[in-house]
């Protein structure tokens, strides 16, 4: 019986990421859709083999946050600039404010998808008509 859990944690492991590889695909195509490569900055290292993936655009990490095409933030809230922003806890929304784009985040084991009108306006980004569910228009 040991030897089945430990032979299903890994697997779960593995379709959980590639889940949130998929996500992350599907919201940097909405949000960067005529884009080949995106450049994305993020403060959490340990997630950038979760998030990197082979689809277009193609996702580039970059080292310095003012070089970035978007913000992927977990933890830090000094990340200062003009660059949108795309969330990884709620929390973070009151720190950024405006320039939330998007925010994506597990709660309670399930992921959790929400586009922000106002980072949308701010950034000229037109949400495709499929991700209408997932926009919140005022907070």
């Amino acid at each position: 019986m040991k030897i089945f859990f430990l032979l299903l944690v890994p697997l779960l492991q593995f379709a959980g990421d590639s889940i949130e590889k998929r996500i992350y695909q599907e919201i940097f195509q909405a949000l960067f859709p005529t884009s080949q490569t995106l450049r994305v900055w993020t403060d959490s290292k340990e997630r950038v083999d979760q998030i990197r993936y082979t689809g277009k655009p193609e996702v580039r990490f970059v080292p310095d946050p003012a070089k970035a095409d978007i913000l992927l933030v977990f933890n830090r809230t000094d990340i200062g600039g003009d660059r949108p922003v795309l969330i990884g806890r709620y929390s973070l929304l009151k720190v950024y404010g405006d320039r939330v784009v998007a925010g994506f985040y597990w709660k309670k084991g399930r992921p959790h998808l929400i586009f922000f009108e106002k980072g949308l306006k701010r950034y000229r980004i037109l949400l495709p008509e499929r991700f209408s569910k997932y926009l919140e228009k005022s907070r």
